[in-house]
């Protein structure tokens, strides 16, 4: 642990963002456009909540991934996100299962066969 309550991710967060891209329909590179569709930012927004639940990045650590200007855009960002789940079930129930996938380890990470893990 580093900061206080904070966890390191050690992998790419790219990873992470394509997963989140991927639930809704958009690619990382639209994520992070100059462009603002309602979708795209929608999108920008509940993964910016997304990554910062999972407890691993600061304010600044998103602003660099997901091309926002400073930490007091992301934490419009995390207020809005907070807003739209709290008045959208849909979108509610579909972020709580996106969080749950995005906790659940991947299962790429296993061997698909015991014989795999022998030297």
């Amino acid at each position: 642990m580093g900061k206080e309550g904070q966890r390191f991710y050690a992998g790419n967060p790219s990873h992470l963002v394509e997963r989140i891209c991927a639930a809704f329909g958009v690619t990382p590179d639209e994520l992070v456009s100059g462009r603002r569709s309602r979708h795209r930012t929608l999108a920008r927004h509940v993964a910016t909540l997304a990554l910062k639940e999972l407890g691993y990045f600061s304010y600044s650590d998103l602003a660099r991934i997901l091309h926002y200007a400073d930490h007091t855009s992301v934490l419009s960002a995390l207020a809005a996100a907070r807003m739209k789940l709290a008045k959208d079930r849909h979108l509610r129930a579909m972020f709580d299962l996106l969080m749950e996938q995005l906790r659940a380890p991947a299962l790429d990470t296993y061997p698909r066969n015991p014989r795999e893990s022998e030297p």
